[in-house]
């Protein structure tokens, strides 16, 4: 009875929409909404393009680690006491530590940050840069991780801008001595920085190299790839693809290095429990040969080797 009633209900509003509904209605309302139907796709194409065309690209470089250990020493001398926590888990942690990534960023040129700003975008020059400035005394730390801006005259003399102060008319190829730091600013290609210093804003970085690692802490990812074959995945992402290859670079090149000389120390320090040991035995041996010869003297024993016979000789007439 229900199910009629639901059918009834339902062929009863199909027949007041096929009564209500008015093509001539629709197609009017159709034609009014065209244009701003028109509008939004356009401005949703426009605004895909913008933010792929002025959105910086995200690089990601990885590496595949693969963790092998023959501890013959541990199996034949049972000198755990010497060895750390050779876990999977624990090299994942270790990658990851600010230790090894301070001792990573020490291998590759992060020291000074080279950027060009343009209208919309600031791209990271890395490696790429056309001038290089090498830094020879750090006098004001409040310059650590602040833009330096540097803008190249005609005959490619500079004019450097620290902390809102101007300093005009800077040789290049010279040392020049600051209230904040003394330096020099070599410049490697000459073409590039005039096509540069036409186009873009320039600036450097001296990168305070204690905060730093954290900068590099977001960027990376280390994992378990395969726990069976103890294998370990390093990926690192940045806005610059030379900067994130030479990163994961270097931190594998890095736990390889740090992780040989754990192992160097680990068996320093077994060869001196074994000798230890060695003494240690050695010394009680020499005291056993003491007692024994006095044991000898004492009871008038020449030849031990008849001493188990004499004593078995015993047992048996007892």
């Amino acid at each position: 009875m229900k199910e009629n009633i639901n059918s009834n209900d339902y062929k009863e509003r199909l027949t007041n929409f096929s009564h209500e509904f008015d093509l001539g209605l629709f197609l009017h309302i159709v034609r009014k909404s065209v244009l701003w139907l028109v509008f939004l796709g356009v401005v949703s194409v426009a605004a895909a393009y913008l933010y792929l065309r002025y959105t910086p690209e995200v690089f990601e470089a990885q590496t595949t680690l693969q963790l092998g250990e023959d501890d013959s020493a541990n199996r034949v001398l049972n000198v755990n006491q010497f060895v750390g926590d050779n876990s999977i888990e624990a090299k994942v942690e270790l990658i990851r530590s600010k230790l090894l990534i301070e001792r990573t960023l020490a291998q590759i040129p992060v020291e000074i940050s080279y950027s060009a700003k343009g209208e919309i975008l600031t791209n990271d020059h890395y490696i790429l840069s056309p001038y290089r400035i090498e830094l020879d005394t750090l006098k004001n730390n409040r310059v650590l991780n602040k833009p330096l801006l540097l803008e190249f005259n005609e005959d490619l003399s500079f004019n450097l801008t620290v902390l809102n102060k101007t300093y005009p008319g800077l040789q290049v190829n010279e040392y020049i001595d600051l209230e904040e730091m003394r330096f020099r600013l070599v410049v490697i290609n000459e073409e590039d920085v005039r096509a540069l210093m036409n186009e873009y804003e320039l600036f450097f970085r001296i990168n305070n190299m204690q905060t730093l690692p954290g900068k590099f802490t977001r960027g990376l990812e280390v994992r378990v790839l395969n726990n069976t074959a103890k294998t370990i995945q390093i990926r690192f992402k940045d806005h610059n693809p030379y900067l994130a290859r030479d990163f994961v670079t270097a931190l594998s090149n890095e736990f390889i290095r740090f992780d040989l000389e754990n192992r160097q120390r680990s068996d320093e320090n077994i060869l001196a429990f074994i000798d230890a040991q060695i003494d240690t035995v050695f010394e009680k041996l020499r005291t056993s040969e003491v007692m024994l010869n006095a044991y000898k003297q004492e009871n008038k024993i020449n030849d031990l080797k008849g001493i188990s016979g004499v004593y078995l000789d015993r047992l048996n007439d007892i």
